[in-house]
């Protein structure tokens, strides 16, 4: 069966989730550089009075719009404000309230969270009126302050497909050593906007390095920059934190942990007797240790990355959400890993998932051998939709329970409820996304079988080893724009 002038792409399809990264974060290094006379100067600053104008068509949920503040080699406190101007027509924040004037957020973390300036429009979406919103953003270190637009519209739109889209039902597979490929149409999804999108990704200036659709185990686009093939290595960065989450869920599938309510001292045991011994796994992995909060170059540079996040001090009463991501936190889920299983993150990535679902890859460490287990993971685009199809099914693999339904479930629940949490990110429509650095996005969308990524061009710098010091590091490109639309059809077919 077919269905004409109809919008049939994916109502849970995310193209590259609209994000502006200014520098490393949230798993990632960097470095500040010094201008020519001697004041501190940004990674590859954004130029004032170069806007950002992105438009996105009626039924779009935009987001998340994450901003960070830089790295400042001088060690001087940055800081990152984002103002609203003055509106007009219908745009409306994520959470139904208009925007309007003053609508001020303050940033001097590290990153802006994907809850607070996702966008829709208003709830008549068939009317031929644009709605808009502007908004400026300053990031300071005391003696520059660069400042920049950004406009957001949202337009009408007509609801054609210039091909036959079939409305089902669609036949589902496996990828075995390779993948199968289909046509998007013959998936119910219109290649009109798939093909808009990529357009967009590798846009000059975007960085993209891959981008891939797979719907229902199959391959429906794929595209990469003109010097990378399909078996280049990319890197996560932070989306290595989703991998860290599926461990700790099959550690307790496996009896190694007993509950998520369990102390973190059970595992480290430095911890018993001190301030921290009543810290939960559930706060660990919810971002709320109350530790200090230890990330960039701080932890990125240091030689024994474990050592200094075990030796935070506690600000706080465990339990406190103080921030909203700590890269930290997430090295210590790793070290539960380790003393519950007797295995690294790596080995045990290799042993309960990658063995099964016919994956591999490379997990940075530190110069102690510490798995590195919020960022850092190399390995194949196709294979990191390998993990995403295993989410997107529920933890299981061709027959094999690889996770528990029950984790899968738990640890992405906050997610599809709009906040982060256990390690995913909200996209919106009942999916969830793992998010690293300048864009790597894996956003998966269970009930219609769907996964998203994207990655941008990478280089792995040094002897080739993934052992991070001062001459082995990644290098992604420092600035990057990043356009997703989530579209919603009028129905399914």
């Amino acid at each position: 069966m077919v269905r004409l002038r109809k919008r049939l792409v994916m109502k849970r399809m995310v193209f590259l989730l609209p994000a502006l990264f200014l520098v490393a974060c949230g798993g990632g290094g960097g470095s500040s550089s010094q201008s020519s006379n001697g004041t501190p100067a940004f990674n590859n600053p954004p130029q004032p009075g170069t806007d950002i104008t992105v438009s996105l068509p009626e039924n779009v949920i935009a987001g998340p719009l994450n901003l960070t503040a830089p790295t400042d080699s001088d060690g001087d406190t940055m800081t990152l404000v984002v103002t609203a101007i003055p509106t007009s027509g219908r745009l409306r924040k994520g959470d139904g309230q208009s925007v309007s004037v003053g609508y001020n957020i303050g940033i001097n973390s590290n990153i802006f969270g994907p809850t607070g300036l996702n966008f829709t429009p208003d709830t008549d979406t068939n009317d031929n009126n644009s709605s808009f919103g502007y908004f400026s953003y300053s990031v300071s270190d005391g003696k520059v302050t660069v400042t920049r637009t950004i406009s957001i519209s949202i337009n009408p739109t007509t609801g054609n497909c210039s091909l036959s889209v079939n409305s089902g039902p669609f036949t589902s597979t496996w990828p075995g050593l390779d993948w199968e490929s289909s046509d998007p149409e013959s998936l119910g999804m219109c290649p009109d906007e798939i093909n808009q999108a990529m357009e967009y990704a590798f846009k000059e200036g975007n960085y993209t390095g891959a981008v891939l659709v797979i719907k229902n185990g199959y391959i429906v686009s794929e595209k990469y920059a003109d010097n990378k093939m399909p078996t280049d290595l990319v890197t996560s960065w932070s989306v290595a934190k989703s991998f860290t989450s599926s461990l700790i869920g099959i550690a307790l599938d496996d009896g190694f942990i007993s509950n998520i309510d369990q102390p973190v001292s059970d595992f480290i045991t430095s911890w018993k007797t001190t301030d921290k011994e009543s810290i939960t796994l559930k706060q660990l992995m919810t971002v709320r240790t109350a530790l200090n909060l230890l990330d960039g170059s701080d932890l990125y540079n240091a030689p024994d990355q474990l050592k200094i996040s075990l030796e935070r001090e506690l600000i706080g009463q465990p339990g406190e959400k103080l921030y909203d991501y700590s890269n930290s936190d997430v090295m210590l889920a790793g070290e539960v890993i380790r003393a519950a299983t007797g295995k690294n993150a790596g080995a045990y990535l290799e042993e309960k998932i990658e063995s099964i679902i016919r994956s591999s890859s490379e997990w940075w460490s530190d110069s102690l051998g510490n798995i590195l287990s919020y960022c850092c993971l190399d390995t194949t685009p196709r294979n990191f939709a390998r993990f995403g199809l295993l989410f997107s099914r529920n933890g299981e693999w061709d027959g094999i329970n690889v996770i528990s339904s029950g984790w899968v479930n738990e640890s992405t629940s906050p997610a599809i409820s709009g906040e982060y949490g256990f390690y995913w990110w909200p996209a919106g429509n009942n999916g969830f996304t793992a998010l690293g650095i300048q864009g790597q996005i894996v956003a998966i969308y269970p009930e219609v079988d769907l996964v998203i990524l994207r990655f941008s061009s990478y280089t792995r710098m040094g002897d080739g080893s993934t052992i991070r010091n001062d001459s082995n590091y990644l290098r992604s490109n420092d600035f990057i724009i990043i356009l997703s639309l989530v579209s919603s059809p009028d129905s399914m077919a």
